[in-house]
């Protein structure tokens, strides 16, 4: 898989700039995959999501994301999928998956 725009994808949370591989990175022994994106909050700018397939309980999640990240980089939603949508060039968009999330396509856990 590939991902689309990287340096555009960065998650703009109270005035910082998030990059979302950070996230991935941190939560990737957490869950079977993940995939982090903003999601559009008048407040913050950006709430930061974390999409995921098969993952350990949200308590889990928080407490070790929260060992891993600094505080303002740790997920605000957090969602679960069985398949993570694709583009029709096999890559991920972070924009159609915020756009996804507002449809309420995702659980949230």
């Amino acid at each position: 898989m590939f991902l689309l725009g990287r340096k555009a994808d960065l998650i703009d949370h109270g005035g910082n700039k998030v990059d979302p591989l950070e996230i991935e990175t941190a939560a990737s022994d957490l869950c079977q995959k993940c995939f982090a994106f903003g999601v559009e909050y008048q407040v913050y700018g950006q709430k930061i999501a974390l999409l995921m397939i098969k993952p350990i309980t949200k308590k889990q999640l928080q407490k070790k994301l929260a060992q891993r990240l600094e505080k303002f980089k740790c997920p605000n939603i957090y969602l679960v999928t069985n398949e993570i949508p694709l583009t029709s060039n096999l890559k991920i968009s972070r924009s159609q998956l915020a756009q996804a999330y507002r449809n309420g396509e995702y659980d949230e856990i």
